[in-house]
């Protein structure tokens, strides 16, 4: 399944014509590259499917920008690609906020404490890295800003 003549970007109709099969063959062979992560989809609906078909193995960002992006009113830019293998919960991205330390970023982080289930583990966290003062400081702010989940009290 040798894919360099067609990386890049491609329709269904380009990638048939271009290897010499079937529309049919050439959406099993789309199906199969996804899998192995090497195509990324964009367009559907009324406007026609582009496939780009990449050399290497793509991977989504899964990590800090993501989580912010995905609870914060705010949107961040992601300053740098940040990939996670395994678990990433809210309380790491807190973390992640408070080591980053910008002005745009601490604000954005600050609606993350509104989704905190464990408290107990961002405190662990948050000691592993030296932070407590700096999460208190950031509570409290959030807490003056917008409507944020109480901490328990042996916290503060």
């Amino acid at each position: 399944m040798n894919h360099t003549d067609i990386i890049g970007r491609q329709t269904v109709e380009t990638i048939s014509k271009t290897k010499g099969i079937t529309k049919q063959s050439a959406i099993n062979l789309i199906s199969r590259l996804k899998k192995k992560r090497l195509v990324s989809v964009s367009g559907g609906g009324r406007m026609k499917r582009i496939y780009t078909i990449h050399a290497l193995p793509t991977e989504d960002p899964n990590g800090f920008y993501t989580v912010v992006n995905k609870y914060a009113k705010k949107k961040l830019i992601p300053k740098y690609m940040h990939y996670v293998h395994g678990k990433y919960s809210i309380e790491d991205a807190i973390i992640d906020g408070l080591n980053i330390s910008d002005a745009r970023t601490k604000e954005a982080t600050m609606h993350l404490f509104r989704h905190v289930t464990n408290w107990k583990m961002l405190f662990k966290k948050a000691k592993r890295n030296n932070k407590e003062k700096d999460l208190i400081k950031l509570y409290k702010a959030a807490r003056t800003k917008m409507r944020v989940r109480k901490m328990p009290a042996r916290y503060t």
